[in-house]
């Protein structure tokens, strides 16, 4: 896929690397002049890379809900 990505951006007609850009880059942050960071989209559906983080205790917190 990688590959065909290359091929569009640099052999693409201008109209389908303006598309191809609409569709990956998800946000740009500007900080400076000489500062500008695209944010990219992932695929969507794919499997997070990331583990979520687990709950070590009860949302009651560490000790034990007293009766009113």
């Amino acid at each position: 896929m990688s590959h065909h990505l290359d091929q569009a951006v640099t052999n693409g007609a201008v109209s389908a690397r303006n598309a191809l850009r609409q569709v990956l880059v998800h946000e740009i942050r500007v900080e400076a002049r000489h500062r500008v960071t695209p944010w990219l989209r992932g695929p969507s559906g794919a499997k997070p890379k990331v583990r979520a983080l687990a709950r070590s205790a009860p949302p009651t917190g560490f000790e034990p809900v007293l009766p009113p």
